[in-house]
């Protein structure tokens, strides 16, 4: 991306972040481990994050050779509360991600300056939420680094691309410098790869319904993600065309998202579905919980769903068992376990017809009266 387009672009990514600079990158996976390689000082280095997090991003933590400390989220958002985070220095972390998961809003409050005594680089994950700027209800302080992702399903979706923004400049300047001299691999070379991983996630989720231990599965399985943490992405003038356009139409978007998800929790008042989300959400998907679904339900009432031609999601799980397949490390991530099993997520960022919500009210009915 040369400077021109990069002075053209600032205006418009001053509507979505308060921090000062910014470059592009390839994805909000290798943008971690960027900076996880710049800061690499030692043998052994710790980041803290949750558990309940998509696998791309432990695996850029782990090809830059940092260990991880798997924190618990909160059910009732998928995020791990501010508290928790700071509880984490005990552990001798030297980063913290500060995830804003699911489109929520995460509270970020004072936690720059307790990481600036401590020496510990804090990095905020945005890569689902980045509202313009006005609609934010947020005293909190800036990150060290904020991540934007632009890939598929995101607020602006352009299926690639994403941003690192900081005060620091010279930050950022290292992360050019370290951008320039990376070797990024072609679509067609990371392929086989998505590929693989994509059939075998989903042999083991069809295990996992069984009752299976998938674990030692899994943790084989990420290194066969790793190479698409490194996607070349070209910032071609359609490609910053459409990221323009897609900041300038950033409320209609997340009006559409929010309405959306206020005609959901509408249409499920009264049923067993409750709402990870809040005011403040501007949401990735619609995403929902049913008290008590375990993975084998939570498969059979999904599949249900979209028998009948409605999409329905439920991604993760827990991020630990790519790494630890004793089950005593479970104990200490429970609500991560229960929300994995109990997620159902929707799309929102289409225009639906009132008898969306009505039909898919009905069905979820249907299917839980089935299960009784």
């Amino acid at each position: 991306m040369n400077t021109h387009l990069i002075s053209s672009f600032n205006p418009l990514v001053e509507k979505i972040s308060r921090h000062s600079h910014f470059i592009p990158a390839s994805r909000a996976s290798w943008s971690l481990f960027a900076l996880l390689s710049l800061h690499k000082k030692k043998e052994k280095q710790v980041i803290a994050m949750p558990s309940f997090i998509c696998q791309s991003v432990v695996a850029a933590a782990a090809l830059a050779e940092w260990e991880i400390k798997f924190l618990d989220i909160d059910c009732n958002s998928g995020m791990v509360h501010y508290q928790n985070y700071l509880s984490s220095y005990a552990d001798d972390v030297d980063a913290l991600l500060f995830v804003h998961l699911l489109g929520n809003q995460n509270k970020l409050g004072n936690l720059k300056k307790f990481c600036d005594q401590a020496e510990i680089l804090l990095i905020e994950d945005s890569a689902q939420f980045y509202p313009p700027k006005e609609s934010l209800e947020n005293n909190d302080d800036l990150s060290h680094a904020r991540l934007i992702s632009f890939g598929s399903t995101k607020l602006i979706d352009m299926n690639q691309g994403g941003l690192i923004l900081s005060d620091d400049k010279s930050l950022l300047s290292e992360l050019t410098s370290f951008q320039k001299k990376f070797n990024f691999k072609k679509k067609l070379e990371i392929k086989p790869s998505l590929d693989a991983f994509m059939k075998s996630f989903y042999s083991l989720k069809s295990d996992l319904v069984k009752n299976k231990n998938i674990k030692e599965g899994l943790k084989k399985l990420l290194p066969i993600y790793t190479p698409a943490i490194s996607l070349e992405v070209n910032y071609t003038q359609d490609l910053i065309s459409g990221i323009s356009d897609g900041i300038m139409n950033l409320s209609s978007e997340v009006q559409l998202r929010q309405l959306n998800m206020a005609k959901y929790e509408d249409a499920f008042a009264g049923s067993k579905l409750i709402a990870v989300s809040d005011h403040c959400s501007v949401p990735w998907r619609a995403s929902f919980r049913i008290e008590g679904l375990t993975y084998k339900s939570q498969h059979q009432l999904s599949e249900y769903i979209r028998s009948k031609g409605y999409d329905v999601s439920n991604w993760y799980l827990p991020a630990h068992w790519y790494f630890d397949t004793d089950d005593s490390y479970d104990a200490g991530l429970p609500n991560t376990l229960k929300l994995s099993q109990e997620i159902i997520q929707f799309w929102v960022n289409k225009k639906y017809d009132k008898h969306h919500f009505i039909n898919l009210r009905n069905l979820i009915d249907k299917s839980m009266d089935h299960e009784k």
